[in-house]
């Protein structure tokens, strides 16, 4: 498909081939040719061009055509602009400069409400290499469901049944648009709870936390996603469906191998939990007993600093319990049957906070963009660090961003490693260029893949493998599983019209083509680092 980013790239590759004749030919003395040939290509280069635009604009009105055939048989289609700019971005919004390097506009945005409406809608994508970008709630923070190269976006929110649920083997089949939330009440209702869920999942919707994969409430007692998902059905190339039932072949494929219509997922009968709350005389001490608290098997644990729980938790009910927990507090969840086993263990546990304290926590463990209290724009960098080496990493961020606001929460993923958030509160509507846009929320997202490397330096990694802005940053552990999901894209997706970009680093498509978004994060990145330390603070 024609798109105006690609005729943009062929207008500054003329210029650049003009630019680089007139100087070879300046090295040569050919200076009576120095205006005949930069003539000529510009005038060859124009005629393409204009070919090329003449095109697209043909093969929009098809397009627009076609769509407005399937809209006029029941489908719901919508191109108003505010309509597509609410599907066109995810749970952060991007900086100005980043708005500047992608296009994130789309021809539609569509919602299917049955298989044969998908169908139609995938054929239409074939014929015209038109990227088709499956879209879940949006509550990802990695660019997974941006659009990048104009295309249509099909949401799910039509798609969200509860299928059947097997007693004898203890799984459930649903369609993917439903939330998480909805899921587990249900199934509460029946004796029966998730292994694993997101932190999101009040929004978040099934095929959007299978697309991106990653860990959640739940993850380091029965591990993250991979460990619950049984089977899915997914609609690849010309409608057809197939089901994989072998995990690592499609979590985390951010949508690129087709549209995953059904999921099968492991349950488990519900069990009563066992929440405890300490408050720690030091950050030190905080640490140790998390790494104790991790080696006791939770099913929920997590270190949250002074700044988060000022953010995120009820001044009413932990109002005085906050103002004495200067090196932050410590909430944790066990299954009863795990806890009434490690009694022993526990007694090691002193400074535990009164039940009414712990439950307050754990009720809060769905609300961090609470966070935004601080901001109110909000932008967190996640990273998976070794548990021994936290205090280095801490080190480290203490050091980098010692005059700056941040705050951090930390996650037990398994008794080996942990989640660490770092959350930067900012302000975008403040102190805005007109091309850079908010000096202090472009800075602050630059700030985020600073920890990323941060991370690194401690032997830690990312928590997903792709996204548009992760796909420079591979988690180290996961490399198998990516190897896998393009091998499986080759198959399931011959047109690659499925979410494109998303697996590995990205052309900016309105600048030169040889400019990559890894790339382009090698150059900017020291020197945004080098500009934010020079800045007056009143710009910070």
């Amino acid at each position: 498909m024609h798109t105006y980013d690609k005729i943009i790239a062929q207008a500054i590759t003329v210029l650049l081939i003009c630019v680089g004749l007139v100087c070879l030919l300046n090295i040569l003395d050919l200076d009576e040719y120095i205006i005949g040939f930069p003539l000529i290509a510009v005038i060859l280069g124009s005629i393409v061009i204009f070919v090329n635009l003449n095109q697209l604009r043909t093969e929009r009105a098809l397009i627009h055509s076609r769509l407005d055939d399937l809209q006029s048989k029941g489908l719901r289609v919508y191109r108003k602009k505010f309509e597509k700019l609410l599907y066109s971005r995810d749970v952060a919004d991007l900086p100005k400069l980043g708005k500047i390097l992608y296009d994130f506009d789309v021809l539609a945005v569509v919602q299917p409400k049955d298989h044969q409406e998908v169908k139609s809608i995938i054929r239409l994508c074939e014929e015209f290499a038109i990227p088709l970008i499956p879209r879940g709630a949006g509550t990802g923070g990695y660019g997974g469901a941006l659009p990048t190269q104009n295309g249509i976006i099909l949401i799910f929110t039509q798609i969200k049944e509860i299928l059947s649920v097997n007693t004898e083997t203890n799984t459930v089949e649903v369609e993917t648009g439903i939330t998480w939330r909805r899921l587990r009440e249900f199934l509460e209702k029946n004796g029966y709870d998730l292994y694993t869920y997101p932190s999101s999942a009040p929004s978040s919707s099934i095929g959007g936390w299978i697309a991106s994969g990653g860990y959640g409430i739940g993850s380091s007692k029965f591990g993250d996603i991979t460990q619950s998902v049984h089977s899915v059905s997914v609609i690849g190339t010309n409608g057809e469906v197939f089901v994989l039932d072998k995990p690592s072949d499609f979590i985390g494929n951010f949508g690129t191998i087709g549209v995953i219509w059904k999921a099968t997922l492991k349950v488990r009968p519900k069990i009563p939990v066992h929440h405890i709350a300490i408050l720690p005389k030091s950050r030190e001490i905080g640490l140790e007993k998390f790494n104790l608290l991790q080696k006791m098997n939770p099913f929920y644990l997590r270190y949250i600093d002074q700044v988060s729980l000022k953010w995120i938790t009820n001044d009413e009910v932990l109002g005085s319990i906050i103002k004495n927990a200067d090196s932050g507090m410590i909430s944790a969840t066990f299954l009863e049957t795990d806890w009434s086993n490690s009694q022993g263990e526990s007694e090691l546990l002193d400074d535990i906070l009164p039940t009414n304290i712990a439950q307050e926590l754990w009720d809060d463990r769905f609300y961090t963009l609470r966070l935004k209290r601080g901001g109110p724009s909000l932008i967190v960098s996640e990273v998976i660090v070794p548990s021994d080496v936290l205090r280095s990493f801490l080190a480290y961020l203490s050091k980098w961003f010692k005059e700056e606001n941040y705050s951090v929460e930390i996650v037990a993923l398994n008794n080996r490693n942990s989640m660490v958030m770092v959350w930067f509160p900012t302000d975008q509507r403040k102190r805005s260029l007109p091309i850079l846009g908010s000096i202090p929320y472009l800075f602050h997202w630059f700030r985020t893949f600073q920890v990323i490397r941060i991370a690194w330096t401690v032997n830690g990694s990312t928590c997903n493998n792709g996204g548009l802005w992760l796909s420079p940053y591979p988690n180290k552990e996961d490399g198998g599983n990516v190897r896998k999901i393009k091998r499986l894209k080759k198959k399931t997706d011959p047109y690659k019209i499925f979410n494109p970009g998303k697996l590995e680093s990205t052309r900016i498509p309105r600048f030169f083509p040889i400019l990559s978004w890894n790339l382009f994060l090698k150059i900017s990145l020291p020197i945004a680092s080098i500009f934010y330390r020079v800045l007056p603070k009143r710009y910070r």
